[in-house]
């Protein structure tokens, strides 16, 4: 029976115990759900915090506790990425423009009226080509800017001259000079200066001399030092025609110095002129300020109106050729048909 008590008390003392045990299970398994959360919590912040700190911030935040503010916080700090940060536009850095020339100048027409008598018509568009030094203060050189080219304005130039009255019937001289780029004084401005002589053996005359009187100033030479200087071009003797004759030539013509067909030896002025749609008609002794019907042509434009009446005349003559053979072609067949 003592036995049997024994194990009685044994059994119940065991059973107890498991019955304790079920009932305290909860408690551990609580315990491990709520370490789970935090360190999942803990987790989420400690991403969230790494992922701010490879985004680039102005701010500087302290270490954030693992409470839902500090999550709203981060939250927060996270919507100012730098792809949504407004960003101020800069200005792109301005550069001076190259100042251009177009293709061709334009043209205008002045002229010498003295006593209500238009003595000498001119019209053409004028281009001016120079080559001059710039002095480079960042390597302490001098270098030449070379065919550096001025039109001269339709705009504001104004024409002047003498119609050249003179006793002496075999020298006789008329000219015209342009003034233009005179912004601030007469002092300033430049002067084109056009000679016209008249041969009274040969009854013709022509442009005799050029002279150029010009400003380099920073404004039409960049880069230029300030002065003044004169160029002529003496015995030009280009363009003639008869004394009762205007003179026209569309096709560009240039004068060079010293009377040369190309720039020599110029390494710091002017070096050419050129003339576009030139027409000029000088020792008129009329009122009107239109050009004589009666015209000489440059050669250049007697050869280009040449060109197409050749041209014409070729295919008028092959057009002729094809038109005979087939009227021979034609009259032969039917030669073939009679005798069939």
């Amino acid at each position: 029976m003592k036995l049997s008590l024994v194990l009685l008390l044994v059994l119940l003392s065991g059973y107890a115990k498991a019955q304790l045990g079920q009932t305290e299970t909860p408690e551990p398994t609580e315990t491990t759900e709520l370490s789970s959360t935090m360190l999942s919590t803990t987790t989420h912040l400690v991403t969230t915090t790494v992922n701010h700190t490879t985004e680039p911030s102005k701010h500087t935040t302290e270490p954030s506790k693992p409470t839902a503010t500090s999550i709203h916080s981060t939250q927060e700090l996270k919507s100012t990425t730098p792809n949504d940060t407004p960003t101020t536009p800069t200005d792109a850095p301005t550069t001076t423009p190259t100042p251009t020339v177009p293709s061709t100048p334009k043209t205008a027409k002045w002229f010498v009226n003295e006593s209500d008598i238009v003595c000498i018509l001119f019209e053409a568009g004028i281009r001016l080509t120079f080559n001059y030094t710039v002095n480079d203060t960042t390597k302490n050189i001098t270098v030449v800017k070379e065919e550096y080219q001025l039109d001269v304005p339709v705009n504001g130039t104004t024409a002047n001259g003498t119609c050249g009255t003179t006793s002496n019937e075999n020298d006789k001289r008329q000219n015209i000079w342009l003034t233009f780029f005179g912004k601030e004084s007469v002092m300033d401005a430049w002067n084109l200066n056009l000679t016209f002589y008249l041969n009274a053996t040969t009854k013709s005359y022509d442009l005799e001399t050029v002279s150029l009187i010009y400003q380099i100033t920073p404004e039409h030479f960049p880069g230029a030092e300030l002065r003044k200087k004169e160029q002529n071009m003496s015995n030009v003797e280009r363009f003639g025609t008869d004394n009762d004759k205007a003179y026209m030539c569309k096709d560009v013509q240039e004068i060079y110095p010293n009377n040369t067909y190309k720039p020599v030896g110029v390494t710091n002025g002017l070096i050419k002129i050129e003339t576009y749609d030139l027409s000029f008609e000088a020792f008129r002794n009329l009122s009107s300020t239109d050009f004589s019907s009666k015209v000489n042509h440059c050669s250049q434009d007697t050869v280009s109106q040449l060109v197409p009446i050749i041209v014409g005349a070729a295919l008028g003559g092959l057009i002729l050729v094809v038109l005979i053979a087939y009227l021979i072609g034609r009259k032969r067949s039917r030669r073939g048909y009679e005798s069939v």
